[in-house]
């Protein structure tokens, strides 16, 4: 029931899984501006780490390397054309799960709030809803 409230629908709805290689586009959002884009390639390297048993207690543990960024492309007021390497931001799994303790637990608000975990399903769905 928890999560049908949080997400607007049963648990047991899910999306297939579909497999995807190195460079292909699993997200892409068009006409949102006539001025830029950001793209991202890669996969999360927390999970790519932890399948590999190479463990958060190592200091470059889910950090991207310089491959691995994001390219936004844009052009100014001026119009002219950018193009630049954006680093990635440090996740943190363990964050995330101390926080949905404490919110539970400890009565804390919640790390993650339920509009953001909505407007992120909403966002899936609009990437994948032409896909066959």
């Amino acid at each position: 029931e928890i999560i049908k409230m949080m997400i607007g629908r049963e648990i047991t709805e899910k999306y297939p899984k579909i497999e995807n290689e190195l460079g292909d586009i699993v997200l892409k959002v068009e006409n949102l501006t006539k001025k830029g884009m950001f793209e991202k390639y890669s996969k999360d390297r927390q999970e790519e780490h932890l399948k590999l048993f190479y463990m958060p207690t190592n200091s470059d543990f889910g950090k991207d390397l310089p491959e691995h960024y994001g390219t936004l492309t844009y052009y100014d007021e001026d119009g002219i054309y950018h193009e630049e390497k954006v680093l990635t931001v440090d996740g943190d799994y363990a964050r995330v799960y101390d926080g949905i303790y404490d919110s539970i637990v400890n009565g804390k608000e919640q790390v993650i709030q339920p509009w953001q975990t909505i407007l992120q399903m909403e966002m899936l769905e609009t990437g994948v809803k032409d896909l066959k």
